[in-house]
């Protein structure tokens, strides 16, 4: 997410979350130098505590919402047409969002990006190419075998 987004959800300027974000970064340079497995755990920790209080927020912007406002109530006048005000009335109205805001979905799932990303679980697997046999390839030409799944065609099953 960039910053410029997480400063409009946070009604913050923009400038501001690049200060914090750099003074993060100064703490955890002078915090974890050297024992990078430590930083990684306790980095993870902190997400992780992000994560259960945008998981709580998620859920209550799921509820029911009630808004409150007052109407002018006016009476109209059958013979001349003329509106005179003759009092406020008081008006709620509900609002379900059961799908919930969206921008704190997708802040949750810019956290669960960033422990992925911190653990490299989302590196692509290494897989060495080897002959039909497990052999590593020789001259690097690679065998390649298909199969054929379809039933051959025979007279007697008229396939």
């Amino acid at each position: 997410m960039k910053q410029t987004e997480i400063a409009k959800i946070l009604g913050v300027h923009q400038s501001t979350v690049s200060d914090d974000c750099r003074a993060v970064e100064e703490e955890w340079k002078e915090r974890y130098s050297g024992d990078r497995d430590r930083m990684k755990r306790q980095v993870t920790a902190r997400y992780f505590r992000k994560l259960i209080e945008l998981e709580s927020e998620y859920e209550l912007s799921k509820q029911p919402r009630k808004k409150q406002h007052q109407e002018i109530v006016v009476s109209t006048d059958t013979k001349t047409g003329k509106q005179t005000q003759v009092g406020l009335a008081k008006v709620i109205t509900s609002h379900d969002d059961s799908l919930g805001d969206p921008r704190i979905q997708r802040l949750i799932l810019d956290v669960h990006q960033m422990i992925v990303k911190l653990w490299g679980l989302n590196a692509p697997e290494k897989i060495a190419a080897t002959e039909v046999d497990g052999s590593p390839i020789q001259g690097g030409v690679l065998t390649v075998i298909v199969r054929n799944t379809e039933p051959e065609e025979t007279e007697e099953s008229g396939v």
